[in-house]
Protein backbone atom coordinates (compact mmCIF):
# COMPACT_ATOMS: atom_id res chain seq x y z
CA UNK A 1 0.00 0.00 0.00
CA UNK A 2 1.33 3.67 -0.75
CA UNK A 3 0.18 6.44 1.49
CA UNK A 4 -2.71 8.79 0.32
CA UNK A 5 -0.53 11.71 -0.05
CA UNK A 6 2.09 10.07 -2.51
CA UNK A 7 -0.21 9.54 -5.12
CA UNK A 8 -1.74 12.60 -5.02
CA UNK A 9 2.04 13.54 -5.31
CA UNK A 10 2.68 12.05 -8.11
CA UNK A 11 -0.56 12.48 -9.78
CA UNK A 12 -0.13 16.52 -9.41
CA UNK A 13 3.76 16.25 -10.57
CA UNK A 14 2.31 13.88 -13.63
CA UNK A 15 -0.64 16.58 -14.61
CA UNK A 16 1.85 19.35 -14.31
CA UNK A 17 4.51 17.21 -17.00
CA UNK A 18 1.76 17.61 -19.23
CA UNK A 19 1.69 20.07 -22.10
CA UNK A 20 -2.02 20.05 -22.30
CA UNK A 21 -2.90 20.39 -19.26
CA UNK A 22 -3.76 23.39 -17.62
CA UNK A 23 -3.65 23.60 -13.56
CA UNK A 24 -5.98 26.11 -11.85
CA UNK A 25 -5.24 25.22 -7.81
CA UNK A 26 -6.15 25.65 -5.08
CA UNK A 27 -9.49 27.09 -7.57
CA UNK A 28 -12.75 26.32 -6.57
CA UNK A 29 -16.31 26.00 -8.75
CA UNK A 30 -18.35 28.80 -7.78
CA UNK A 31 -20.83 28.21 -10.65
CA UNK A 32 -21.18 26.95 -14.16
CA UNK A 33 -23.82 27.11 -17.18
CA UNK A 34 -24.68 25.19 -19.87
CA UNK A 35 -24.01 27.33 -23.49
CA UNK A 36 -25.29 24.92 -26.57
CA UNK A 37 -22.98 22.03 -26.51
CA UNK A 38 -20.75 23.63 -24.02
CA UNK A 39 -20.48 24.14 -20.33
CA UNK A 40 -19.49 27.41 -18.73
CA UNK A 41 -17.31 26.97 -15.40
CA UNK A 42 -17.15 29.88 -12.96
CA UNK A 43 -14.38 29.84 -10.83
CA UNK A 44 -13.98 31.56 -6.82
CA UNK A 45 -10.93 33.64 -8.32
CA UNK A 46 -13.14 35.19 -11.01
CA UNK A 47 -11.92 33.29 -14.04
CA UNK A 48 -13.87 31.58 -16.51
CA UNK A 49 -13.56 28.28 -18.49
CA UNK A 50 -15.25 26.69 -21.29
CA UNK A 51 -15.23 22.92 -21.99
CA UNK A 52 -17.78 20.08 -23.46
CA UNK A 53 -17.41 18.56 -20.14
CA UNK A 54 -17.41 18.93 -16.23
CA UNK A 55 -15.89 15.97 -14.09
CA UNK A 56 -16.62 15.82 -10.64
CA UNK A 57 -14.04 14.47 -8.89
CA UNK A 58 -14.47 17.09 -5.65
CA UNK A 59 -15.37 14.78 -2.99
CA UNK A 60 -18.65 13.51 -0.58
CA UNK A 61 -19.31 17.25 -0.49
CA UNK A 62 -18.79 17.39 -4.18
CA UNK A 63 -19.67 21.01 -5.78
CA UNK A 64 -20.14 19.92 -9.01
CA UNK A 65 -23.15 17.35 -7.80
CA UNK A 66 -24.73 19.99 -5.72
CA UNK A 67 -25.00 22.77 -8.38
CA UNK A 68 -26.18 20.08 -11.17
CA UNK A 69 -29.11 19.19 -8.36
CA UNK A 70 -28.30 15.53 -8.68
CA UNK A 71 -29.55 13.80 -6.00
CA UNK A 72 -27.40 12.54 -3.14
CA UNK A 73 -28.94 8.76 -0.84
CA UNK A 74 -26.99 9.22 2.66
CA UNK A 75 -26.74 6.93 5.68
CA UNK A 76 -24.86 8.16 8.94
CA UNK A 77 -22.84 5.18 10.33
CA UNK A 78 -22.71 7.35 13.94
CA UNK A 79 -19.03 6.22 13.67
CA UNK A 80 -15.54 8.04 12.63
CA UNK A 81 -12.40 6.53 11.21
CA UNK A 82 -9.28 7.43 13.16
CA UNK A 83 -6.63 7.36 10.55
CA UNK A 84 -2.66 7.90 11.20
CA UNK A 85 0.54 6.23 10.17
CA UNK A 86 3.11 4.16 13.16
CA UNK A 87 6.00 2.51 13.30
CA UNK A 88 5.59 -0.80 14.39
CA UNK A 89 8.75 -2.86 16.15
CA UNK A 90 8.15 -5.69 14.25
CA UNK A 91 7.88 -5.85 10.57
CA UNK A 92 4.47 -6.08 8.83
CA UNK A 93 5.83 -8.45 6.38
CA UNK A 94 3.56 -6.66 3.67
CA UNK A 95 0.22 -8.09 5.57
CA UNK A 96 -3.06 -6.11 6.04
CA UNK A 97 -4.04 -6.54 9.93
CA UNK A 98 -7.54 -6.25 11.29
CA UNK A 99 -9.28 -6.89 14.58
CA UNK A 100 -12.84 -6.73 15.36
CA UNK A 101 -14.08 -5.38 18.31
CA UNK A 102 -17.10 -4.96 20.25
CA UNK A 103 -16.24 -0.54 19.22
CA UNK A 104 -15.73 -1.18 15.98
CA UNK A 105 -12.58 -2.80 13.07
CA UNK A 106 -8.97 -1.76 13.52
CA UNK A 107 -7.00 -2.09 10.64
CA UNK A 108 -3.52 -1.85 9.62
CA UNK A 109 -2.63 -1.36 6.30
CA UNK A 110 0.98 -1.98 5.16
CA UNK A 111 3.22 0.76 3.80
CA UNK A 112 5.93 0.58 1.78
CA UNK A 113 8.56 0.62 4.80
CA UNK A 114 8.49 -2.65 6.29
CA UNK A 115 7.92 -1.11 9.49
CA UNK A 116 5.05 1.37 8.69
CA UNK A 117 1.47 0.93 8.68
CA UNK A 118 -1.55 3.15 8.14
CA UNK A 119 -4.22 2.56 10.44
CA UNK A 120 -8.02 2.88 10.20
CA UNK A 121 -9.87 2.46 13.47
CA UNK A 122 -13.69 2.28 13.04
CA UNK A 123 -15.19 4.13 16.72
CA UNK A 124 -18.48 5.64 17.53
CA UNK A 125 -17.94 9.31 16.89
CA UNK A 126 -17.71 10.75 20.68
CA UNK A 127 -14.79 7.92 20.94
CA UNK A 128 -13.33 8.64 18.19
CA UNK A 129 -13.01 12.46 18.97
CA UNK A 130 -11.47 10.84 22.58
CA UNK A 131 -8.80 9.19 21.08
CA UNK A 132 -7.95 11.89 18.70
CA UNK A 133 -7.43 14.46 21.82
CA UNK A 134 -5.30 11.98 23.77
CA UNK A 135 -1.44 12.97 24.31
CA UNK A 136 0.92 10.18 22.79
CA UNK A 137 1.28 8.60 25.49
CA UNK A 138 -2.32 7.40 26.00
CA UNK A 139 -3.11 7.13 22.79
CA UNK A 140 -0.22 4.43 21.82
CA UNK A 141 -1.18 2.60 25.03
CA UNK A 142 -5.21 2.19 23.89
CA UNK A 143 -3.53 1.44 20.08
CA UNK A 144 -1.32 -1.07 21.43
CA UNK A 145 -3.68 -2.89 23.76
CA UNK A 146 -6.24 -3.03 20.69
CA UNK A 147 -4.01 -4.63 18.83
CA UNK A 148 -2.47 -7.18 21.61
CA UNK A 149 1.08 -6.23 20.64
CA UNK A 150 0.99 -8.25 17.29
CA UNK A 151 3.73 -6.43 15.72
CA UNK A 152 5.20 -5.38 18.84
CA UNK A 153 5.61 -2.07 19.94
CA UNK A 154 3.91 0.56 18.36
CA UNK A 155 5.03 4.49 18.27
CA UNK A 156 2.73 7.12 16.52
CA UNK A 157 4.13 9.15 13.53
CA UNK A 158 2.30 12.45 13.15
CA UNK A 159 -0.95 13.61 13.32
CA UNK A 160 -4.08 11.76 13.78
CA UNK A 161 -7.55 12.84 12.19
CA UNK A 162 -10.82 11.56 12.56
CA UNK A 163 -13.24 12.01 9.70
CA UNK A 164 -17.56 10.83 9.87
CA UNK A 165 -18.41 7.46 8.27
CA UNK A 166 -20.95 7.50 5.77
CA UNK A 167 -22.64 5.60 3.11
CA UNK A 168 -23.84 7.40 -0.06
CA UNK A 169 -24.68 7.40 -3.82
CA UNK A 170 -25.85 9.44 -6.23
CA UNK A 171 -28.80 9.43 -7.83
CA UNK A 172 -27.50 9.54 -11.36
CA UNK A 173 -23.74 9.96 -12.32
CA UNK A 174 -24.33 12.20 -15.49
CA UNK A 175 -26.43 14.76 -17.02
CA UNK A 176 -25.78 16.28 -20.18
CA UNK A 177 -22.02 17.63 -20.01
CA UNK A 178 -21.58 16.65 -16.64
CA UNK A 179 -20.25 13.14 -15.26
CA UNK A 180 -19.34 12.56 -11.39
CA UNK A 181 -16.64 10.04 -10.01
CA UNK A 182 -15.42 9.21 -7.06
CA UNK A 183 -16.74 10.11 -3.44
CA UNK A 184 -18.54 12.98 -5.54
CA UNK A 185 -20.57 9.91 -6.82
CA UNK A 186 -20.35 7.64 -4.14
CA UNK A 187 -19.09 6.75 -0.45
CA UNK A 188 -18.66 3.62 1.29
CA UNK A 189 -17.57 2.17 5.07
CA UNK A 190 -13.80 1.91 4.87
CA UNK A 191 -14.19 -1.33 6.01
CA UNK A 192 -12.29 -2.97 3.40
CA UNK A 193 -10.51 -0.56 2.24
CA UNK A 194 -12.53 0.32 -1.36
CA UNK A 195 -13.34 3.53 -1.42
CA UNK A 196 -9.38 4.57 -3.35
CA UNK A 197 -10.11 1.73 -5.88
CA UNK A 198 -13.75 2.54 -6.70
CA UNK A 199 -12.71 5.73 -7.45
CA UNK A 200 -10.19 4.94 -10.10
CA UNK A 201 -11.74 2.53 -11.74
CA UNK A 202 -14.50 4.89 -12.42
CA UNK A 203 -11.73 7.15 -13.79
CA UNK A 204 -10.68 4.65 -16.11
CA UNK A 205 -14.31 3.77 -17.17
CA UNK A 206 -14.82 7.20 -18.03
CA UNK A 207 -11.55 7.81 -19.75
CA UNK A 208 -12.37 4.90 -22.01
CA UNK A 209 -15.94 5.78 -22.70
CA UNK A 210 -14.57 9.25 -23.61
CA UNK A 211 -11.59 7.71 -25.78
CA UNK A 212 -14.31 5.10 -27.80
CA UNK A 213 -16.93 7.95 -28.55
CA UNK A 214 -14.55 10.19 -30.53
CA UNK A 215 -16.79 12.51 -30.72
CA UNK A 216 -18.72 15.02 -28.61
CA UNK A 217 -17.05 14.41 -25.02
CA UNK A 218 -20.52 15.85 -23.17
CA UNK A 219 -22.74 13.72 -25.18
CA UNK A 220 -24.81 12.26 -22.63
CA UNK A 221 -25.00 8.55 -24.63
CA UNK A 222 -21.72 8.62 -24.30
CA UNK A 223 -21.82 9.23 -20.14
CA UNK A 224 -24.52 7.38 -20.10
CA UNK A 225 -22.05 4.01 -20.95
CA UNK A 226 -20.26 5.18 -18.20
CA UNK A 227 -22.87 5.38 -15.62
CA UNK A 228 -24.47 1.69 -16.42
CA UNK A 229 -20.43 0.36 -16.11
CA UNK A 230 -20.01 1.63 -13.02
CA UNK A 231 -22.85 2.03 -10.93
CA UNK A 232 -24.23 -1.55 -10.02
CA UNK A 233 -20.40 -2.42 -9.34
CA UNK A 234 -20.26 0.11 -6.75
CA UNK A 235 -23.33 -0.26 -5.22
CA UNK A 236 -22.65 -3.82 -5.04
CA UNK A 237 -19.65 -3.29 -2.77
CA UNK A 238 -21.17 -0.71 -1.13
CA UNK A 239 -24.08 -3.00 -0.12
CA UNK A 240 -20.96 -5.64 0.68
CA UNK A 241 -19.53 -3.41 2.80
CA UNK A 242 -22.86 -2.82 4.95
CA UNK A 243 -23.02 -6.12 5.06
CA UNK A 244 -19.38 -6.82 6.44
CA UNK A 245 -20.13 -4.25 8.68
CA UNK A 246 -23.50 -5.42 10.59
CA UNK A 247 -21.71 -8.82 10.73
CA UNK A 248 -18.94 -8.09 11.91
CA UNK A 249 -20.12 -5.58 14.38
CA UNK A 250 -22.30 -7.90 15.81
CA UNK A 251 -20.70 -9.87 18.71
CA UNK A 252 -23.87 -12.43 19.19
CA UNK A 253 -22.46 -15.91 19.30
CA UNK A 254 -24.45 -17.35 16.19
CA UNK A 255 -23.50 -14.98 13.93
CA UNK A 256 -19.48 -15.26 15.78
CA UNK A 257 -20.28 -18.77 14.33
CA UNK A 258 -21.31 -18.27 10.93
CA UNK A 259 -18.95 -15.64 10.03
CA UNK A 260 -15.49 -17.39 11.47
CA UNK A 261 -17.00 -20.76 9.98
CA UNK A 262 -17.43 -19.16 6.59
CA UNK A 263 -13.91 -17.21 6.68
CA UNK A 264 -12.43 -20.75 7.66
CA UNK A 265 -14.25 -22.25 4.49
CA UNK A 266 -12.99 -19.05 2.54
CA UNK A 267 -9.31 -19.56 3.40
CA UNK A 268 -9.33 -23.40 2.01
CA UNK A 269 -11.21 -22.70 -1.10
CA UNK A 270 -8.89 -21.19 -3.56
CA UNK A 271 -11.02 -20.17 -5.68
CA UNK A 272 -13.52 -18.34 -3.49
CA UNK A 273 -9.99 -16.94 -2.16
CA UNK A 274 -8.66 -16.17 -4.80
CA UNK A 275 -11.81 -13.98 -5.94
CA UNK A 276 -12.07 -12.60 -2.93
CA UNK A 277 -8.24 -11.44 -2.72
CA UNK A 278 -8.93 -9.77 -6.44
CA UNK A 279 -11.72 -7.82 -5.05
CA UNK A 280 -9.85 -6.08 -2.35
CA UNK A 281 -6.72 -4.92 -4.88
CA UNK A 282 -9.68 -3.67 -7.28
CA UNK A 283 -8.59 -5.87 -9.97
Amino acid sequence: MVENKIIQLALLESMVAQPCIDLFCPSKVQSFVRDGAQVVVALDDGRELTAELLVGADGARSAVRELAGIGWQREDYAQKGLVCVVRTELPHQATAWQRFMPSGPLAFLPLSDPHYSSIVWTLPADRADVRVKQDDAQFKAALSDALGNRLGMVEVVGARGAFPLVGSHAERYVEEGIALIGDAAHTIHPLAGQGVNLGIKDAAELAQQLIAAKGHLGNRKTLRRYERARKGDNHLTQKTMEGFRLLFGNNSQPLQLIRNSGLSLANHLPLVKNTLVRQAMGV
